[in-house]
């Protein structure tokens, strides 16, 4: 016990040194983490979706978007697969199904959801359209959860065109960044949150008052 308290003296000595508390090492850590995690996201996208490494300001630029809630993944995923860089492909149906379940789901199609799909754009259903699709699933939701960042979503330009029950549901941004913050409490702290503390966190995060990292 005397040594373990020795040990912990000099840690704590050498981050005065070095001018930071341990709450200002942990918090640089967390942060640390969230890029990594974020930055993961975005070099995901430029090889998924355009077939190479992302160049060093394309990955900086979308990586700092994203953990400053100036971008969600609705974005980078319309940036990307609407690049021109993306239409140039000139994919068929077939791959450019096969490349939004990789790109969003982060798996392989399962046969009936292709089959489905590819029904819908050899029927005229427009690409964008289908990508909007698979953004504002749930499963796209679970994949950005995992990533440490908000979904959002993709206005559907077809929606006017669909069946009720084909049209998903389009959460705004207070929603999105609401279930951020009680997914926080949910696995940092490990019970639900208070309203107060919901909402406190809500409004200075819609307000660009604090980040994600924060």
């Amino acid at each position: 016990m005397k040594r373990m308290k020795q040990v912990v003296a000099v840690v704590l000595a050498v981050l005065l040194a070095l001018g930071q508390t341990p709450a200002r090492a942990y918090a640089a850590q967390i942060d640390q983490e969230a890029n990594e995690r974020v930055n993961g996201f975005v070099e995901r996208m430029y090889q998924v979706v355009l077939g190479r490494m992302g160049d060093k300001d394309g990955v900086e630029d979308w990586t700092g978007k994203l953990l400053s809630h100036e971008a969600a993944g609705a974005d980078i995923a319309f940036g990307f697969v609407m690049s021109n860089e993306f239409q140039e492909k000139a994919l068929s149906n077939d791959a450019f199904v096969d490349t939004l379940y990789l790109a969003m789901f982060g798996r392989n199609a399962d046969e009936e959801g292709r089959a489905n799909w590819l029904a819908a754009l050899n029927g005229g259903r427009g690409r964008q359209s289908v990508l909007a699709g698979f953004v504002n699933s749930q499963e796209f939701d679970d994949l950005c959860q995992g990533f440490g960042i908000i979904r959002g979503s993709m206005v559907d330009p077809e929606a006017g065109n669909a069946q009720p029950e084909d049209v998903p549901q389009q959460p705004d941004a207070g929603q999105e960044l609401r279930k951020f913050v009680e997914r926080m409490y949910e696995k940092v702290l490990g019970r639900a949150g208070d309203e107060a503390g919901i909402e406190d966190w809500v409004g200075r995060l819609s307000r660009h008052e604090a980040t994600g990292a924060d």
